[in-house]
C-alpha cells in the first residue's frame, strides 16, 4: 500500500502529475516531460 501526499487541482485537465522519485520508484513511464512556471515564479 502507498501513501501520497497529493494537492486537489480543481483544474483537473486529465492528467496526473506526480514526484519523480515516485514515478521512478512504481517503474511507472512517462507519457510526456514539460516544464512549467508556477504562480510563485519557480
Amino acid at each position: 500500500m502507498w501513501e501520497v501526499n497529493a494537492v486537489i487541482d480543481t483544474g483537473y485537465s486529465g492528467s496526473l502529475t506526480l514526484p519523480p522519485a515516485l514515478v521512478s520508484e512504481l517503474g511507472l513511464s512517462y507519457a510526456f516531460s514539460s516544464r512549467a512556471t508556477l504562480a510563485d515564479d519557480t
